[in-house]
């Protein structure tokens, strides 16, 4: 059992054949020390550089008038038949024979006509006991559903069809000139992604060049390593990198102390046991601190939070009261009695409709207002109350829009404030994680101070050994660091010339996308004319009907195929095969 990796180690030995950066910089204290990658990592201008925006909604438009991206079934073939039962194989001569002559002395014995009864009377049997036969069953049962579901596509593509033609009708003067533009477009967007291309392809040529010079900086330090005398003799094995040495070197000691430790256990011992509270109690302290004060510092976002959401409520509610602002349902009047106001208030009140808010639609026709609460109210019941149905409609467009408007600033503080309470999370349970390490760092000091007491003279000299060598690893990481980044200066001056390259290609093309943007703006509002949104709604609609269909058909279709040769001639011949 002693001989089993730790979790750590076994963590460890994961993360260095991960490869992943990501998973380096979060788990990387696991390998203690440095956080040696085993290779260098150049991201790919296609992952990095952000592609230019373009109107795909009008290259879906112009394919929709051509036909073109429509959905069709598309049938797999079957990796394998169904052909365990009825293998097609052609009839040999000697049964060819042997049927010929039966059927020639039954035409002799019997007459022609009898003898004819007698064959369909036994081809008639067969193909009884055929129809019974499992795979027939399931045969007949896919068909049967295939008829209904091709049936299905039929319709479905017809009104596709019928749709399309519809939609081609009502944009064949516009289309022929936006595709022109469009072409354009996807000139440019082309040129700028085999651009991009190629540069992906010199930025992995860079990589394996920078590669080859990490080969060769990890194996001097390993070389540099291995001269130590301690770290030689852990384990006769090839290592590529020093945080495999300090795998192996934290590995060999827990080896050594545990041979130790098995004349003489330390894990009862008082010393330990007390050190191990005394941590605990610590790392708690240390926990419940974090926890406290960055709940502190979210309750106080939340506050804030709260304190700008409602100033944005409280603007818009100031300014639908219908109570504070009432002359305002008789604006365009020139002067309104006190005593109509006064009423007015008072009725308001009395029904409790105080402010445009609570508006859910007004009805101009009928003159009736509705509110969200389900009442309904007769603007009738107002002095005036054409003056007050058209300012009240007025007002409540204004706040609707208002509303709309703050929506988005509420929206924009929520993120703002969500952010924020994100960072604060991410720290505490950075802190916190990082308070495991500061209580398995804590407890080994503990334990080896016991250790010493209890092993005496062969564990002290052991960790000397095993400190000097740590110590020395530890040196060697902080100078791999430094060459390494003076390895990777080239690289990254002619990495960022590249990503440098990139961007003003980018730049230049979202320049010329913009202009022909522009160009389609003219076409702009002949498109948003309602027939022809009506007309693309459509089209678009049935083509996803089609498309969600699609997928069962051709399951189905290949379902089929896998029964293609189950057959009655093939059953036949599959019979006669069994009886030779």
């Amino acid at each position: 059992p002693e001989a089993r990796p730790t979790a750590e180690e076994w963590c460890a030995t994961i993360l260095l054949a991960l490869d992943d950066e990501a998973a380096y910089k979060r788990y990387g204290h696991i390998l203690g020390g440095g956080l040696m990658t085993s290779r260098p990592r150049f991201p790919l201008p296609s992952s990095s550089v952000p592609f230019p925006e373009y109107p795909e909604a009008m290259f879906k438009l112009v394919d929709f008038s051509k036909g073109d991206k429509l959905p069709f079934p598309v049938i797999s073939q079957p990796a394998s038949l169904d052909s365990t039962l009825y293998k097609a194989k052609q009839l040999n001569s000697f049964v060819r024979e042997l049927l010929f002559f039966v059927l020639f002395i039954i035409s002799i014995s019997l007459t022609p006509v009898i003898g004819l009864v007698a064959a369909a009377a036994l081809l008639k049997k067969a193909f009884d006991n055929f129809k019974t036969e499992n795979k027939f069953i399931r045969k007949t049962a896919l068909n049967d559903e295939l008829i209904s579901l091709r049936k299905d596509h039929f319709y479905k593509n017809k009104a596709v069809s019928a749709a399309q033609k519809k939609f081609k009708r009502s944009v064949r003067r516009i289309v022929p000139r936006i595709e022109k533009i469009i072409n354009k477009l996807k000139i440019e967007i082309q040129e700028l992604d085999d651009f991009i291309k190629k540069q992906d392809e010199k930025v992995l040529e860079i990589e394996e060049k920078a590669l080859e010079q990490y080969k060769l900086l990890n194996k001097k330090y390993v070389s540099q390593a291995l001269s130590d005398r301690v770290i030689a003799r852990v384990d006769d094995v090839e290592y590529d990198s020093l945080s495999k040495i300090r795998i192996a070197l934290n590995n060999s000691y827990k080896i050594a102390v545990n041979t130790l430790t098995k004349e003489k256990p330390i894990d009862n011992h008082p010393q330990l046991l007390k050190g191990k509270m005394e941590v605990d109690a610590l790392v708690n302290d240390k926990k419940i601190k974090i926890t406290s004060s960055v709940s502190d510092q979210i309750a106080e976002l939340n506050e804030k939070q709260e304190l700008e959401l409602s100033l944005i409520d409280n603007d818009i509610e100031k300014d639908a009261d219908l109570l504070e602002n009432l002359k305002r349902l008789w604006r365009g009047r020139k002067k309104v009695d006190e005593k109509v106001l006064v009423e007015t208030r008072h009725f308001l009140k009395s029904i409790g409709f105080t402010s445009v808010s609570q508006i859910k639609t007004i009805n101009i026709r009928s003159a009736f207002i509705y509110l969200k609460n389900g009442d309904k109210i007769s603007a009738r019941e107002f002095k005036d109350f054409k003056y007050v149905l058209k300012n009240l409609w007025q007002w409540f467009d204004e706040i609707k829009h208002q509303t709309n408007s703050l929506l988005k600033q509420k929206s924009d503080v929520k993120q703002k404030y969500r952010l924020k309470i994100k960072a604060l999370d991410d720290k505490k349970r950075t802190e916190i994680k990082g308070l495991d390490k500061f209580k398995m760092d804590s407890l080994q000091k503990v334990k080896v101070q016991v250790q010493k007491v209890v092993l005496g003279s062969p564990f002290s000299d052991l960790q000397m050994q095993h400190e000097s060598a740590t110590v020395l690893i530890d040196e060697l990481e902080s100078e791999y660091g430094m060459e390494e980044d003076e390895v990777l200066k080239s690289y990254n001056v002619f990495y960022d010339s590249l990503i440098s390259d990139c961007k003003a290609k980018v730049k230049i093309t979202e320049q010329k996308i913009k202009k022909l943007e522009s160009q389609l703006e003219v076409y702009n509002k002949k498109i948003n004319h309602p027939k022809i949104q009506k007309n693309y709604k459509i089209l678009d609609d049935e083509i996803r009907k089609l498309k969600s269909f699609l997928p069962f058909l051709e399951k189905k279709e290949s379902d089929l195929l896998k029964y293609q040769e189950v057959s009655f001639v093939n059953y036949l011949k599959y019979v006669l095969h069994i009886k030779k």
